[in-house]
């Protein structure tokens, strides 16, 4: 046993990377030596982000900012109806969206369980306008109409009763 005396210790730096049992040499200083075996750990860490509420496939892109107890940098995926980018979270269309926050650990932390977010990306309400059509006599020449969608998609029309249509040009058939 090494008493009260001064104690000086090598630890080569390999022995401090990979956990599990070491075994160093304590020399003192008047040259007694003692080996001594010992337990290297890392230390455990865990990711935390905010919820993300759902959104709606028109939305612009927005940050999230996982962070891990250990302070390391957090790798952010994403699957479904997102994309990400750094921490830029960009909607790619209706459905669902998975976030997925992880750290790989280093020479100190062990990796941090990954942590997922799942959240609804939903569809944008939309409305179609259309002009008026005037009452129109039977005899009168195929006429156009153009339809927009507050979305900017394309309306599609169809027509039953006194007349027919093709894309925009509607033709009266009878009166009526």
């Amino acid at each position: 046993p090494i008493s009260d005396t001064q104690l000086q210790a090598q630890v080569p730096a390999t022995a401090l990377a990979t956990p599990g049992p070491a075994a160093i040499t304590v020399a003192t200083t008047n040259g007694t030596s003692s080996p001594m075996v010992f337990t290297i750990t890392f230390a455990d860490q865990a990711i935390t982000f905010p919820p993300v509420s759902p959104k709606h496939a028109m939305d612009p892109p927005f940050s999230l900012t996982p962070s891990a107890s250990s302070g390391l940098p957090v790798t952010l995926t994403a699957t479904g109806a997102c994309t990400v980018s750094q921490h830029t979270v960009t909607l790619a269309e209706s459905g669902i969206c998975t976030l997925t926050a992880s750290q790989a650990g280093n020479t100190l932390y062990n990796a941090a369980p990954s942590l997922s977010q799942t959240f609804n990306v939903n569809k944008v309400a939309q409305t179609i306008e259309l002009t008026p059509i005037p009452d129109t006599p039977a005899s009168a020449p195929p006429f156009s109409i153009t339809p927009t969608a507050s979305s900017g998609l394309p309306v599609t029309l169809s027509a039953t009763g006194v007349c027919t249509i093709s894309q925009y040009t509607i033709t009266l058939t009878k009166a009526g």
